[in-house]
Parts: C-alpha cells; sequence; structure tokens
C-alpha cells in the first residue's frame, strides 16, 4: 500500500468516526477499590457504579478513580416513614466554577420562588464542579486558594441540613482554606430524600469524567405516591488530539452514548414503566446545539414548552448547561436560565415542575404516563 492510501485510508477512518467505538457500559461488581466505596452514614449507603465494559478503559479508571476520596452520602435525619406531600418540584443544574459558586445564596433564591408560583414544596439541584476538601493542613499554594474562594462542600451542606451525594470525578487544583488536597466531582442536593443512588464512569478522554443518578419520592396532590429519577452530569470540554482533528465533539459524542447507555442499564429503568427522569449538566457543548451530543439527548428526552435558550456562561456566548426531561403528560413545566451567576462563571437553569391536582391527570394508558408509583423505596 502506498503511503498516500495508507493517509487516505487514515482520514476516512478519522472522518467517519474519530477512530472512536462506542463503548459498551455494565453494571460493575462489589467496589474493590476504595474510592468507589461510600461514606457519609451508618450503615454505608449503597451505590451502584457503572462503567465501560472494556478493560482498558476501566484499567484507565481504575488510575484515576485512586487519586480521590470516596463516595459521600448524607442526610439531615432518619428517613420519614411516609414520603412528603408535594406538588411543585424545583429542579436545577448549576457548574459552581471550582467550588467557588455561592451556593447558600443561590438556594435561598430557590426556595423563594418567584412572585407568580411562589415557594416551591420541594428542591433538588444536580451540581458539578463542586469541591471537598481532603485532609487538614497547609494547601500547596495557601494564599492561592484562600484568594480564589474555594469551598468545601460537606461543610455548606451541613449547614444547609438537606440530602446529599457527592461523586469525586478527579483531583482538584485548588483546595478549600486549610485544607491538604482536594477532589472534585458532580453531586444531587435536595429537600427529598435521595434513593436508588447510581454512580456512572464515563469513558476516558482527557480527564474522568462521572454522572451521579438518584431517585427522589413523594406524594402527589391525589395522596398517590410518585418517583422522579434526576442526573447529574459533566461531560469532556476539549476532545483528546487524536480524535479532535476528526470531529470536535466526539468525545462528547462517546461519553453521551455511554451515558444514555448506563441510564437504560438501571433497574429503575425496568420498573412497569420506567421513571420519570430529568437529566441536567455541563455538557460543554461550545460547538453550538448542532453538536451530536444534543442529538443524542434530544432524540431520547422531551423538549420544554417553553425552553429559555440564552447562554449560560458568562465569559463567552455559549450554551453549556441545559436540563432534559422525561415526563408523563399532566405534569405541567416550565424552564428558565436565571439572571444572576451567584459568583460562579456559570448561569443557573430552572425547572419547575407543577404535579397539579387530582382532576388534571389523564388515564393511565400508556407506560411513559402518570407519576410512577414507587415499587420497591428503600
Amino acid at each position: 500500500m502506498t503511503t498516500r492510501a495508507l493517509l487516505a485510508g487514515l482520514m476516512a477512518c478519522l472522518a467517519a468516526s474519530g477512530c472512536a467505538r462506542s463503548v459498551r457500559m455494565t453494571l460493575a461488581p462489589e467496589p474493590v477499590v476504595a474510592c468507589r466505596a461510600a461514606s457519609g452514614s451508618h450503615p454505608p449507603p449503597v451505590v451502584a457504579w457503572f462503567q465501560p465494559d472494556d478493560e482498558g478503559e476501566r484499567r484507565a479508571l481504575d488510575e484515576r478513580c485512586a487519586q480521590v476520596g470516596r463516595v459521600l452520602v448524607q442526610a439531615p435525619g432518619p428517613r420519614p416513614p411516609q414520603a412528603p406531600a408535594v406538588r411543585r418540584v424545583v429542579v436545577a443544574t448549576w457548574n459552581m466554577h471550582d467550588g467557588r459558586g455561592d451556593l447558600l445564596e443561590f438556594v435561598e433564591t430557590l426556595r423563594r420562588g418567584t412572585p407568580e408560583t411562589g415557594a416551591p414544596d420541594a428542591v433538588v439541584i444536580l451540581l458539578q464542579e463542586v469541591v471537598r476538601a481532603l485532609g487538614v493542613g497547609s494547601a500547596p499554594d495557601s494564599r492561592r486558594t484562600s484568594q480564589t474562594g474555594v469551598q468545601d462542600i460537606p461543610s455548606l451542606v451541613g449547614r444547609l441540613g438537606w440530602h446529599f451525594a457527592y461523586l469525586p470525578g478527579r483531583r482538584n487544583r485548588l483546595a478549600p482554606q486549610g485544607a491538604a488536597a482536594a477532589d472534585r466531582g458532580v453531586a444531587i442536593l435536595s429537600t427529598l430524600p435521595l434513593t436508588h443512588l447510581e454512580a456512572i464512569e464515563l469513558p476516558v478522554e482527557r480527564q474522568r469524567r462521572v454522572a451521579l443518578s438518584a431517585v427522589v419520592e413523594g406524594t402527589a396532590p391525589d395522596g398517590a405516591p410518585w418517583q422522579l429519577r434526576v442526573v447529574s452530569v459533566h461531560l469532556e470540554n476539549r476532545s483528546g488530539a487524536r480524535r479532535f482533528w476528526a470531529r470536535a465533539g466526539a468525545s462528547r459524542t462517546r461519553q453521551t452514548e455511554a451515558l444514555l447507555e448506563a441510564l437504560a442499564l438501571s433497574p429503575t429503568q425496568r420498573a412497569p414503566s420506567p421513571l420519570p427522569t430529568v437529566i441536567g449538566g455541563d455538557f460543554n457543548t461550545w460547538l453550538g446545539p448542532d453538536e451530536e451530543t444534543m442529538a443524542l439527548l434530544r432524540d431520547e428526552f422531551m423538549s420544554w414548552p417553553s425552553e429559555d435558550a440564552r447562554p449560560t456562561i458568562g465569559v463567552r456566548d455559549w450554551r453549556l448547561d441545559y436540563l432534559f426531561p422525561r415526563l408523563p403528560d399532566h405534569i405541567r413545566a416550565t424552564h428558565r436560565r436565571l439572571d444572576s451567576m451567584f459568583g460562579s462563571d456559570h448561569y443557573p437553569v430552572v425547572a419547575a415542575l407543577d404535579l397539579g391536582p387530582a382532576e388534571s391527570r389523564p388515564p393511565r394508558t400508556h407506560a411513559h404516563e402518570g407519576v410512577t408509583p414507587c415499587q420497591d423505596c428503600n
């Protein structure tokens, strides 16, 4: 084969797929390394892990996982015997910019609600780039960390008294003041208990990227129990060199395919009908709404009745942060980007879900309609 033919074949491969094949996902066995164990409550919380099926991918993830601490799950007290009555739920996604955003102010804004709707009954926040302190001591550059305002997420949550789950993805360059080191990742913060926790390790590109899934539950206005699955995710911001030249965004496409497969493997999707779901996060789709990642997500999920399409990052005219719903028809929903970044470099995106009165519920004639009853709450 001539050099020209070899180069032509290579370019064809790159143009077609970035020389990247889809990654099959699987439910991982019991954790065998400390970073995949969970802490924060007694007995330790149960977290299901989903990983690529490829041995090479798992080795790469193991190496990166060993650099971070354990999954952290916190609850303000014993789980109530009966799910709380909830008509209006607010679900938000927000990138905290390396732990620098003012989480407490953001929470207070969501709790107040709006003059038109009033305060919600429940709040669920999907967070990215939250930072946790690891150990006590002098950070490598304590002067710099004290000036940047990096905050320790468990300390903030302790002041709120909410339910919380944190999945670290990588070591963080900056640590909260007084910490020897730090890791950062994604989290879910909720006024409602978090159950059915699932950690998803995405295919390695430049960094270890992860997603965290949980189920919240309540009682609808007509007394029927309901569940909602929520997912926080943070995709790769840049493709590796081998994929970038073929198709910028190919790394995110690969991670999105893996994410959707892992979500489909979850036991929550094998109930009598799949749980209503809201997935949110920083998808890093700086190529715009036509990026392949967006097409995959829009094919899998629904559109909002009225969508606020303003940019979500302050330094560029880009929309990187999204909420994608899969909801029954009777749930009325609004969607908006807030006007404040609360000290971050990303604007929060917020959806308000109104379960509505009993008379507004249509007959449950399709598998996706109606709020799914709580089948296996624990």
